[in-house]
């Protein structure tokens, strides 16, 4: 199963609207909700094995979505971590406690798999 979020509704329709065309629609669901008020470890039954951050840029969100989910243990040892930041932003301090199995630039962004240390 896959949950996939957004926090405006129109974006939700657009990702809903995608998976429909995909034929996926009995392995997703889509929510439109804040990400980092959400309790989403009340709707996740298990530990997530692959978790994708997009957060928006400039509005450091990343730090705080990463601390959430270690936190209310929606992540093991095991569990990826995808996401993506702006190519020139420090991410050290950010991804202390996390090892870094590969990264690439592509653009504007740099993307990064991450898991737990």
């Amino acid at each position: 199963m896959f949950i996939l979020q957004k926090k405006k509704e129109k974006c939700g329709e657009e990702l809903y609207k995608t998976i429909v065309k995909l034929n996926i629609r009995k392995q997703c669901e889509v929510m439109t909700v804040d990400s980092l008020k959400f309790p989403f470890e009340k709707k996740i039954e298990k530990p997530l094995d692959i978790v994708f951050f997009d957060p928006p840029f400039r509005l450091n969100y990343l730090k705080k979505a990463f601390s959430l989910i270690v936190e209310k243990e929606l992540i093991t040892e095991d569990s990826f971590i995808c996401t993506e930041v702006e190519k020139k932003k420090e991410v050290e301090e950010m991804f202390e406690g996390w090892k870094l199995i590969k990264s690439k630039i592509a653009g504007q962004s740099r993307y990064f798999l991450l898991q737990k240390k």
